[in-house]
């Protein structure tokens, strides 16, 4: 486990009750940036999100700045980043 996963190892456990049981991966941060992994603690999507939601029925919200978008599992944009919150 990389030593930033290090700390969230045993947090995995409780942030399993915190998300949706259909969730495959967890938000995590790098630095300033976001990404996901699974429950393995594998990165999937690497961090380059400015800000993150989590999944939910296979997409989650992504911010790149200000303008949010959709992402799916992949790290795909499927909806552009678009949207000013």
């Amino acid at each position: 486990m990389a030593p930033r996963l290090a700390l969230l190892g045993p947090a995995l456990t409780l942030l399993g009750a915190l998300y949706a049981a259909d969730s495959p991966l967890y938000p995590i941060r790098s630095g300033r940036q976001f990404g996901f992994i699974d429950r393995t603690g594998q990165d999937v999507i690497p961090p380059r999100f400015d800000r993150v939601n989590e999944f939910q029925e296979g997409l989650a919200v992504v911010w790149i700045g200000s303008q949010a978008g959709y992402i799916d599992v992949t790290g795909n944009l499927v909806i552009q980043p678009q949207y000013s919150t």
